[in-house]
């Protein structure tokens, strides 16, 4: 599906009007809220330097809790539509548009590519999401300027072709 969703975005773009970004969720899990009434858990562990029992409130799950991808998911989706206008695709998941701002977004797990129509949606986009969510920066895809999405290089031709290729992946395991 996640290749249907690149494809899609790919397809739909208009390089004259349209916009490519990237970002990444710093710490994806560990932003998501197990409960959406923002209740907490308690969590009890040992300090392995004391030896002491530590106790912890926190409202999300952790790495390595197996609800933590279904958590997650539902956090970022929940967000996206009620706090940013966004409506998710029903006949494929992870995938959103937003039809007031013209921005549509294809998440893998904590890595959104986003197509935007105009600089002025762009940037509502990824300020509205850093005021959301810790991301790790801002990814332009422009014709000197390939963009890094999910280990896959992204650019663009002179011609205005958006092209995918991991060329540098396959360089790295030859070596």
């Amino acid at each position: 599906a996640l290749c249907r969703d690149i494809r899609l975005i790919f397809a739909s773009t208009d390089i004259e009007e349209d916009i490519l970004t990237s970002t990444d969720f710093d710490t994806a899990f560990l932003q998501s809220s197990k409960f959406k009434d923002q209740r907490l858990m308690l969590i009890i562990y040992k300090d392995i330097f004391t030896g002491e029992d530590v106790y912890e409130y926190i409202n999300g799950v952790i790495y390595g809790m197996q609800t933590g991808g279904h958590e997650w998911k539902e956090t970022l989706c929940y967000r996206a539509t009620t706090e940013m206008g966004f409506k998710e695709l029903k006949n494929m998941e992870s995938m959103y548009y937003n039809p007031v701002k013209k921005v549509t977004m294809a998440v893998h797990v904590d890595d959104p590519l986003v197509k935007s129509t105009g600089i002025e949606n762009r940037e509502w986009f990824h300020d509205t999401l850093e005021e959301k969510f810790d991301t790790k920066g801002r990814r332009y895809l422009t014709e000197t300027n390939p963009m890094d999405y999910i280990s896959v290089r992204v650019s663009m031709t002179p011609n205005k072709d958006v092209c995918m290729d991991n060329i540098e992946r396959i360089e790295e395991y030859l070596k």
